[in-house]
């Protein structure tokens, strides 16, 4: 239990809203509600944004209108670019990952093999090599 609260019955309503008052005094500079952060995403584009303005106003112009054929055709092309952006940040990261073991392979065979450095990368030039061709 916090030592600083009291606690009191509450018999009627004044008793509730002489507590309010106090609370309210006792915390004036506190924000009516918390501010929600943006959430940064490592796919999110300018022109994602752009195409989310831009289908926002067709909204509001079908709302109006009653026209919601090219509201449709910008929120499909929309849905389709976000999942492009999507998977190729997806494919960015994934191929860092490959980077970064493959060099972590070749610090391994370094660090363990110190008379033979040079044959090993000529080893891992090969393996690669051979990977890279159709």
């Amino acid at each position: 239990m916090n030592p600083g609260v009291v606690l009191r019955v509450i018999h009627t309503v004044w008793d509730v809203e002489l507590d309010a008052d106090r609370l309210q005094q006792a915390s004036p500079k506190l924000p009516a509600r918390m501010a929600q952060l943006p959430r940064m995403v490592p796919w999110w584009n300018k022109e994602l944004s752009h195409l989310k303005a831009s289908i926002r106003r067709l909204l509001k112009q079908a709302k109006r209108t009653g026209d919601w054929k090219s509201y449709w055709t910008a929120h499909t092309c929309y849905n389709k670019e976000i999942r492009k952006a999507q998977q190729s940040s997806w494919r960015d990261y994934c191929q860092g990952i490959k980077d970064v073991i493959d060099r972590t392979r070749l610090k391994r065979i370094m660090a363990n093999q110190p008379a033979n450095r040079v044959e090993s990368i000529k080893l891992m030039a090969d393996l690669y090599n051979l990977k890279k061709r159709p």
